[in-house]
Protein backbone atom coordinates (compact mmCIF):
# COMPACT_ATOMS: atom_id res chain seq x y z
CA UNK A 1 0.00 0.00 0.00
CA UNK A 2 1.60 3.50 -1.23
CA UNK A 3 1.14 6.45 1.48
CA UNK A 4 2.85 9.00 -0.49
CA UNK A 5 -0.39 10.36 -1.11
CA UNK A 6 -1.05 10.76 2.72
CA UNK A 7 2.28 12.42 3.07
CA UNK A 8 1.89 14.99 0.51
CA UNK A 9 -0.81 17.05 2.98
CA UNK A 10 1.81 17.55 6.21
CA UNK A 11 4.37 18.31 3.88
CA UNK A 12 2.31 21.23 2.11
CA UNK A 13 1.49 22.52 5.86
CA UNK A 14 5.25 22.54 6.69
CA UNK A 15 6.67 24.18 3.17
CA UNK A 16 3.62 26.72 3.29
CA UNK A 17 4.93 27.54 7.54
CA UNK A 18 8.77 27.78 6.56
CA UNK A 19 7.99 30.11 3.83
CA UNK A 20 5.76 32.46 5.84
CA UNK A 21 8.38 32.50 8.08
CA UNK A 22 11.08 33.33 5.46
CA UNK A 23 8.69 35.55 4.09
CA UNK A 24 8.35 37.43 7.61
CA UNK A 25 12.08 37.44 8.16
CA UNK A 26 13.09 38.88 4.87
CA UNK A 27 10.14 41.47 4.72
CA UNK A 28 11.77 43.04 8.47
CA UNK A 29 15.46 42.23 7.06
CA UNK A 30 14.25 44.20 3.81
CA UNK A 31 12.90 46.68 5.86
CA UNK A 32 15.41 47.85 8.75
CA UNK A 33 18.03 49.02 6.41
CA UNK A 34 15.32 51.99 4.15
CA UNK A 35 13.77 52.43 7.48
CA UNK A 36 16.89 53.96 9.03
CA UNK A 37 18.31 55.37 6.32
CA UNK A 38 15.26 57.68 5.33
CA UNK A 39 15.70 58.76 9.04
CA UNK A 40 19.34 59.07 8.90
CA UNK A 41 19.52 61.49 5.47
CA UNK A 42 16.24 63.77 6.83
CA UNK A 43 18.42 64.18 10.14
CA UNK A 44 21.29 64.74 7.91
CA UNK A 45 19.52 66.94 6.10
CA UNK A 46 17.62 69.08 8.57
CA UNK A 47 21.21 69.58 10.00
CA UNK A 48 23.01 71.37 7.05
CA UNK A 49 22.25 74.08 7.18
CA UNK A 50 20.25 74.66 3.36
CA UNK A 51 19.11 77.58 2.00
CA UNK A 52 16.27 75.42 0.47
CA UNK A 53 14.44 75.04 3.70
CA UNK A 54 13.87 77.28 5.81
CA UNK A 55 15.11 77.33 9.42
CA UNK A 56 11.26 76.02 11.19
CA UNK A 57 11.36 73.41 8.66
CA UNK A 58 14.08 72.07 9.08
CA UNK A 59 13.50 72.06 13.05
CA UNK A 60 10.92 69.92 12.17
CA UNK A 61 12.30 67.74 10.30
CA UNK A 62 15.02 67.17 12.36
CA UNK A 63 12.37 66.44 15.30
CA UNK A 64 10.69 63.93 12.64
CA UNK A 65 13.81 62.27 12.02
CA UNK A 66 14.81 61.93 15.27
CA UNK A 67 11.39 60.53 16.65
CA UNK A 68 11.55 58.15 12.92
CA UNK A 69 14.80 56.77 14.43
CA UNK A 70 13.15 56.23 18.13
CA UNK A 71 10.26 54.21 16.65
CA UNK A 72 12.34 52.69 14.23
CA UNK A 73 14.09 51.04 17.30
CA UNK A 74 11.44 49.97 19.11
CA UNK A 75 9.77 48.47 16.24
CA UNK A 76 13.15 46.33 15.14
CA UNK A 77 14.02 46.37 18.96
CA UNK A 78 17.28 48.51 18.83
CA UNK A 79 16.48 49.43 22.30
CA UNK A 80 19.43 51.05 23.19
CA UNK A 81 18.91 53.94 20.14
CA UNK A 82 15.82 54.71 22.20
CA UNK A 83 17.80 56.85 24.87
CA UNK A 84 20.15 57.91 22.84
CA UNK A 85 16.99 60.16 20.09
CA UNK A 86 15.44 61.27 23.42
CA UNK A 87 18.33 62.97 24.80
CA UNK A 88 18.45 64.58 21.23
CA UNK A 89 14.99 65.52 21.99
CA UNK A 90 15.05 68.26 24.19
CA UNK A 91 13.46 71.63 25.66
CA UNK A 92 16.00 73.30 23.35
CA UNK A 93 16.39 71.23 20.36
CA UNK A 94 12.51 69.86 20.19
CA UNK A 95 10.08 71.51 17.54
CA UNK A 96 7.08 73.54 20.01
CA UNK A 97 5.32 72.82 17.27
CA UNK A 98 5.46 69.21 17.45
CA UNK A 99 4.80 66.83 20.75
CA UNK A 100 6.62 63.65 20.96
CA UNK A 101 3.25 61.23 22.83
CA UNK A 102 5.06 58.95 25.25
CA UNK A 103 8.06 58.18 22.86
CA UNK A 104 5.32 56.10 20.34
CA UNK A 105 3.56 58.66 18.49
CA UNK A 106 4.57 62.41 17.32
CA UNK A 107 2.00 64.65 17.23
CA UNK A 108 0.97 68.45 16.21
CA UNK A 109 0.50 70.93 18.62
CA UNK A 110 -2.67 72.83 18.49
CA UNK A 111 -2.48 76.59 19.67
CA UNK A 112 1.42 76.30 20.87
CA UNK A 113 1.65 79.47 21.61
CA UNK A 114 1.29 83.50 19.95
CA UNK A 115 4.11 82.40 17.88
CA UNK A 116 3.14 81.58 14.00
CA UNK A 117 5.06 78.53 13.22
CA UNK A 118 7.60 79.67 9.74
CA UNK A 119 7.14 83.48 11.17
CA UNK A 120 10.64 85.20 11.19
CA UNK A 121 10.36 84.88 14.75
CA UNK A 122 10.03 81.29 14.37
CA UNK A 123 12.52 81.21 12.01
CA UNK A 124 14.95 83.24 14.87
CA UNK A 125 14.10 80.23 17.48
CA UNK A 126 14.60 77.60 15.01
CA UNK A 127 18.00 78.61 13.88
CA UNK A 128 18.88 78.64 18.04
CA UNK A 129 17.01 75.64 18.10
CA UNK A 130 19.39 74.00 15.34
CA UNK A 131 22.58 75.57 16.88
CA UNK A 132 21.57 73.61 20.21
CA UNK A 133 22.09 70.53 18.61
CA UNK A 134 25.02 69.15 19.80
CA UNK A 135 25.70 65.24 18.16
CA UNK A 136 28.19 63.46 20.72
CA UNK A 137 30.08 60.48 19.81
CA UNK A 138 27.06 58.30 20.57
CA UNK A 139 24.48 60.00 18.51
CA UNK A 140 26.42 60.01 15.13
CA UNK A 141 25.61 58.06 12.44
CA UNK A 142 28.20 56.16 12.40
CA UNK A 143 27.64 55.05 16.17
CA UNK A 144 23.84 54.77 15.84
CA UNK A 145 24.36 52.47 12.80
CA UNK A 146 27.11 50.69 14.86
CA UNK A 147 24.63 50.13 17.20
CA UNK A 148 21.91 48.46 14.84
CA UNK A 149 23.83 45.91 13.50
CA UNK A 150 25.18 45.13 17.12
CA UNK A 151 21.36 44.96 18.27
CA UNK A 152 20.04 42.96 15.02
CA UNK A 153 21.64 39.77 15.85
CA UNK A 154 19.02 38.89 18.23
CA UNK A 155 16.29 40.04 15.71
CA UNK A 156 15.93 36.31 14.00
CA UNK A 157 14.76 35.32 18.00
CA UNK A 158 12.47 38.25 18.01
CA UNK A 159 11.15 37.38 14.73
CA UNK A 160 10.43 33.90 15.03
CA UNK A 161 8.41 35.00 18.77
CA UNK A 162 6.46 37.74 17.23
CA UNK A 163 5.51 35.24 14.02
CA UNK A 164 4.84 32.27 16.98
CA UNK A 165 2.17 34.60 18.91
CA UNK A 166 0.63 35.58 15.54
CA UNK A 167 0.57 32.01 14.63
CA UNK A 168 -1.16 30.89 17.71
CA UNK A 169 -4.05 33.17 17.18
CA UNK A 170 -5.03 31.29 13.49
CA UNK A 171 -4.71 27.99 15.49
Amino acid sequence: MDHTCDLIPPFRNVYILVFLIFILMASIFEALAPSFQVAFSLMSYSLEGTDSLLPSRRRSLFTLATSMIMFFSRAFNVAPLIPICKSMLNERTMDPFLHLVQDTKLQAVKDCSAETYGSPEDDNNALKSLSAVELTQSQSRESMASTIMNNIRDLPDVTFHIFLQRISYIV
